[in-house]
């Protein structure tokens, strides 16, 4: 995996963080059932080949260690492609364990593997793993350029990708007025009430952020 240095954005850009685009196949672990604790968001934004002929239509296949779906499709920017009909790069993934647990997931794991398929065939032609993601914390992301590798061993691009953590968070209006933002532990249940509705966009998402640090990093 290479490391390079990401452009930083301009002094007043209007550039925003890439909204979930990708429906994601499977909650974090795989078949485990429990209380929503965060989410996973994974970004694949751009494929880049290094081949004289690289192929024309290709997108990528996540499938989580345990999983038994066909897998999360993502649909990145193409450097080889003048012009693109669909991109697609960002999925978030729903985490129903606790961060112990995850991390002895991820590290029983070993390495995330995503694979680039052909269109419409889906056909396997490469592959690129991301190692180390057993590190994956709330304040570590992953992030960097990953090679492709071909079947034969033969390097053909690198892929970009970007995992990480994002807080949980669930607000609602009891009776359409009053909001009232519920962060749910193991051990204890937060239900704040506001009488002023515009004091929600402010309060009550640092409060969430608050509880949900308190709970998942207990």
């Amino acid at each position: 995996m290479k490391s390079r240095k990401q452009r930083t954005g301009r002094a007043g850009s209007s550039r925003r963080k890439a909204p979930s685009d990708v429906s994601p196949s499977t909650s974090l672990p795989p078949l485990v059932e429990g209380q929503l604790r965060c989410f996973l968001q994974v970004t694949i934004s751009r494929v880049l080949w290094t081949v004289h002929k690289p192929p024309s239509a290709t997108f990528i296949r996540l499938r989580w260690w345990g999983e038994s779906t066909n897998g999360t499709h993502f649909f990145p920017r193409d450097g080889s492609q003048l012009s693109q009909k669909t991109i697609k790069t960002t999925a978030r993934f729903p985490i129903r364990c606790g961060p112990k647990q995850f991390t002895s997931y991820l590290t029983d794991m070993g390495s995330l593997v995503l694979e680039v398929l052909t269109k419409p065939d889906h056909l396997p032609i490469a592959r690129a793993q991301v190692v180390g993601i057993s590190r994956l914390t709330l304040s570590h992301p992953i992030s960097g350029f990953y090679t492709l590798v071909s079947p034969t061993s033969e390097k053909l691009g690198e892929l970009q990708v970007r995992g990480n953590l994002n807080f949980y968070s669930n607000a609602n209006y009891i009776c359409g007025e009053v909001p009232v933002i519920r962060a749910v532990t193991n051990d204890l249940s937060f239900q704040i009430y506001f009488k002023r509705a515009h004091l929600l966009n402010i309060s009550a998402r640092l409060v969430c952020f608050h509880v949900f640090c308190f709970s998942y990093l207990k």
